[in-house]
């Protein structure tokens, strides 16, 4: 009986991505407020038109169903084309063409709701746009104080309010103005925020410092986007120490994060960064993004989407909203788009590494491998002192199932680390299944050992190391205890729990292999390798019918590779007479 499990397809499913860089939280400092944003029900579902109209409502709406906003956008124009005063078929145009980035023509037909008297708040926030592009400050105000305070408006008509009378040179009132968000807790720090942004624009640095610290010190880790505002504020100040140690917060809370690699070579150099916010403008942007990230939080894409565009809208030049609005088309497999968005930030950008980093990944689920490969190999000649890019591209090739040169990428990305942390297990990891898929299974052996010192308990490296000495004959009582502990941190895992199923046939324990294999059937039950298992697990225990079905099973689930294939079909004719029993295997 073969018992070589096809661990490449099986670990892809917990592996892919874990040594990727993550995106770590960019959000607007302390936006907090987890409110439900205040649109109206925008489906068309009123609408008894004529057959060319319903044609291009369905299309439109087939188009929008397949995240295809930019085709939904054109249908559902067709068909105000024919009925030109449908409130909701207006509604739904003017949000896909904001939330496709078309805001020219989003305005266009906000100003039809307009015309028939309509009143409807996304509408008007979107007014605010065309009005802040032209600086008109005046109109911003006027436009945000006539909005309800409930839902998100609840922060956001307060900061749009403020920031455009912070345009008209009213800095006292646009305080005044924010103070309103005191009343809430959740909105203590989004006002404390704010407040900092409005006097730094204004020159008091004084004031800003207080309202700065208080949002440094609040509840919740710091975002990216607080760092970057408030670590530039104390460089300008001369309180360098205040930005160093904000950054070395940042990196205990966040390990191993590459986004602050290019404010702390701005630190080290000495330099003086911008000012984030220059103007009224990018306040008005800042209030946006931070509405994004939070209908974000409440996992309302599509309106977190229209909040970044607006975002970009009022200020293009923002690279955290280009990674926003990037990765909510990522999450949509829109990644041409998603790329796109991430590539308009430009090499002077702080976090344009590690965008980068995302753009490669983008290509290669994009089926362009040879483009993701050289955009790796581009990045890690730029930054030679950066070992992600290697560990991108190791896990790409480990994906790809070239194995010897995963193994090559992955100690290239070692040999850039100069100081290993806890946190590098997931490398060791990775390479030792390299190694250990590429038949070189010393090296696999000693890189899943360091896997454990470096991450003590971890149930991924417990289970493969184990699995694999049950495979080679070599310490199986040990590696069934590992296995033991991998499964009681995660038993709802299936391919856990079968390992520990397998551990038991292989020790002997036939009743308790089926018990437990009888389970990961029950987590996982499209995959081969698990069936296959429970199957021979049956024929121990005299239950030769149901050993065939679980076979049979395993074979119509087409497992991979012609070898598994033949021994399923070996099994299914002579069962498992030609396969010696192993009880009771000593450990080696």
């Amino acid at each position: 009986m073969s018992i070589t499990r096809k661990w490449v397809v099986r670990t892809v499913r917990h592996m892919v991505g874990v040594a990727m860089v993550a995106f770590l939280p960019v959000a607007c400092g302390g936006s907090g407020s987890r409110v439900a944003w205040p649109v109206e029900d925008v489906t068309v579902a009123a609408v008894t038109p004529g057959e060319s109209q319903v044609g291009a409502y369905l299309a439109g709406h087939h188009a929008l169903q397949m995240h295809d906003l930019k085709t939904a956008s054109a249908y559902y124009r067709r068909a105000l084309q024919i009925d030109p005063t449908n409130i909701n078929l207006l509604k739904r145009t003017y949000t896909l063409l904001a939330a496709e980035g078309d805001i020219g023509g989003s305005i266009a037909v906000v100003q039809k709701l307009q015309a028939l008297k309509v009143k409807d708040p996304v509408a008007t926030l979107i007014l605010t746009v065309k009005a802040a592009q032209n600086e008109d400050y005046a109109e911003v105000e006027r436009l945000m104080a006539a909005q309800p305070r409930h839902g998100l408006n609840s922060f956001v008509g307060p900061l749009m309010m403020a920031w455009a009378q912070a345009g008209q040179g009213q800095v006292d009132a646009a305080l005044r103005t924010v103070a309103s968000l005191k009343k809430s807790d959740p909105l203590l720090t989004l006002y404390n925020f704010h407040s900092g942004m409005i006097n730094d624009l204004a020159g008091r640095p004084r004031a800003a410092a207080v309202h700065y610290a208080a949002t440094v010190t609040a509840e919740g880790g710091l975002s990216l986007r607080t760092l970057e505002v408030i670590g530039a504020f104390y460089l300008r100040i001369g309180q360098q120490e205040k930005t160093q140690a904000l950054y070395e917060r940042y990196l205990k809370e966040h390990p191993g994060t590459v986004l602050l690699d290019g404010l702390i070579q701005g630190l080290n150099d000495g330099a003086t960064p911008a000012r984030p916010i220059a103007d009224a403008r990018n306040g008005l942007a800042e209030t946006l993004f931070g509405a994004a990230n939070t209908v974000r939080e409440e996992n309302a894409a599509d309106a977190s989407l229209l909040l970044g565009r607006l975002a970009l809208a009022m200020q293009a030049d923002f690279p955290l909203a280009q990674i926003l609005v990037g990765d909510l088309l990522q999450a949509q497999a829109r990644s041409e788009e998603a790329n796109a968005a991430y590539q308009a930030i430009g090499r002077n950008s702080v976090v344009y590494y590690s965008v980068q980093l995302r753009v490669a990944e983008n290509l290669y689920k994009a089926g362009t491998l040879h483009k993701a490969i050289a955009a790796l190999e581009s990045l890690a000649q730029q930054w030679p002192d950066r070992p992600e890019a290697f560990i991108l591209l190791g896990d790409i090739w480990r994906n790809e199932k070239r194995f010897v040169e995963a193994t090559l990428a992955y100690e290239k990305a070692l040999a850039r680390i100069q100081v290993v942390e806890d946190r590098h297990w997931n490398l060791f990891y990775s390479r030792g299944i390299a190694y250990e898929q590429a038949q070189r299974w010393t090296a696999a052996e000693k890189d899943f050992l360091k896997a454990l010192d470096l991450a003590p308990n971890h149930p991924l490296v417990l289970n493969y190391l184990g699995y694999s000495w049950l495979e080679r004959r070599h310490n199986i009582h040990q590696a069934k205890n590992m296995i033991q502990q991998a499964v009681k941190q995660r038993p709802e895992d299936g391919f856990i729990v079968d390992s520990l199923g397998w551990a038991l046939y292989l020790t002997g324990d036939y009743p308790g292999a089926v018990q437990e294999l009888e389970r990961a059937v029950e987590l996982e039950p499209n995959d081969p390798t698990i069936n296959e298992h429970l199957g021979d697990a049956y024929w121990h225990v005299s239950r030769r019918k149901e050993a065939r079905f679980q076979w049979q099973r395993a074979l119509s689930l087409n497992p991979e590779g012609p070898d598994l294939r033949t021994i399923l079909h070996r099994k299914l004719e002579r069962g498992l007479v030609d396969t010696p029993d192993i009880p009771n295997v000593p450990d080696t």
